[in-house]
């Protein structure tokens, strides 16, 4: 039904408009036409500017992917500054770094041929540094008391570990402590006393003696060997001296030339090595 009424609706518009055109063919009527303005001539446009410089300012990541590089120059692409590299991580830098924080150093390798400027805190796995290096207190490992080395900003050194050193130690201010171990070298331009194996000491004396003096020891505890020696010439009633060594005892004696007991007193520098 509906197409039925299409079709003839159309029949009757097509009917209407034949019988309009015919009626004015007849009667010589013109039917007015729609006039369209001409469009406006395009004018010529300037390309733009191609910019050698770009500023970034942005509020969101950026992000440089599938290894791109990330380089700095100081000119026109020739003197470079700073470069990043995409695919290893690795930073290539020169002038100064001022991190005011903490700088954790996880990139594989970071060479930098300036001044690095510290303020906050630095964690690294390996560091080699070929300039001068200005620190607060540092803390190697895990610090002294923790299996490391500390050195404070009065020039304190403390180390819980072992130390080799190949060239000379000077200390000015004296060497605090006991020393265990061998000692191989001068000390104060000379070489040390050894004997035997470690925990010996030595006492040294000057006394005035006459026949006999048990010896007054402080650092050895166990004599085992005793020494003497006249402090002026020997004469008939104090001829030689001798040290004997029974138990924790060492004993000064003085000989007259007869090899019998001295009756006249004389002063005598000994010697007592031992343990302690």
């Amino acid at each position: 039904m509906f197409k039925d009424m299409n079709r003839w609706l159309r029949f009757a518009l097509s009917g209407v408009i034949a019988l309009v055109l015919l009626f004015a063919l007849v009667f010589e009527i013109s039917i007015p036409l729609p006039v369209f303005q001409e469009p406006a001539p395009v004018e010529s446009v300037e390309p733009f500017a191609v910019r050698e410089r770009i500023s970034i300012d942005a509020g969101e990541d950026a992000y440089l992917h599938s290894g791109a590089d990330l380089y700095v120059y100081s000119d026109d692409h020739s003197t470079q500054k700073v470069h990043i590299d995409g695919a290893t991580g690795a930073i290539d830098m020169e002038g100064d770094l001022d991190i005011a924080g903490t700088a954790s150093w996880g990139c594989s390798t970071a060479t930098i041929t300036q001044n690095l400027t510290l303020t906050g805190t630095v964690t690294a796995q390996t560091g080699t540094i070929t300039g001068t290096a200005t620190l607060g207190d540092a803390a190697i490992g895990g610090g002294y008391g923790s299996t490391g080395c500390t050195i404070s900003t009065a020039g304190v050194l403390q180390c819980n570990g072992a130390a080799t050193v190949d060239g000379a130690i000077t200390a000015t201010g004296g060497v605090v402590g006991d020393v265990t171990g061998d000692v191989t070298g001068k000390v104060n331009g000379a070489y040390p006393l050894l004997y035997g194996t470690d925990g010996y000491a030595l006492d040294v004396g000057t006394d005035t003696v006459t026949d006999t003096l048990t010896l007054s020891l402080s650092n050895v505890t166990t004599p085992t060997v005793g020494l003497c020696t006249l402090a002026s010439d020997p004469a008939s009633t104090g001829a030689f001296c001798t040290v004997a060594v029974s138990g924790i005892t060492a004993t000064l004696k003085l000989w007259e030339s007869d090899l019998t007991a001295g009756t006249v007193g004389a002063d005598v520098h000994w010697a007592v090595i031992g343990q302690e």
